[in-house]
């Protein structure tokens, strides 16, 4: 859930699959949301899932993998 204010926001929330995105400053769009949201269980545990697969790449073990293939191609 979150205003659609930048392309960071875009890259952590797809709307309608890991959350609901409102126009940004759109504080009434946002409360409905919110409302949809705590009214329905099987939306949150969607979204959960979703947004757990979607970030699932961020975790530390896959970043220092990634990081470590760096300095790996710097040293060559």
């Amino acid at each position: 859930m979150s205003f659609d204010v930048s392309g960071g926001v875009r890259e952590l929330v797809e709307d309608g699959v890991t959350g609901t995105l409102v126009r940004p400053a759109d504080v009434p769009g946002l409360a409905v949301a919110l409302g949809e949201l705590m009214d329905d269980a099987e939306l949150r545990q969607r979204y959960g899932r979703a947004g757990r697969e979607h970030v699932a790449h961020l975790a530390l073990p896959h970043v220092l993998d990634r990081w470590d293939a760096a300095f790996e191609e710097i040293e060559r």
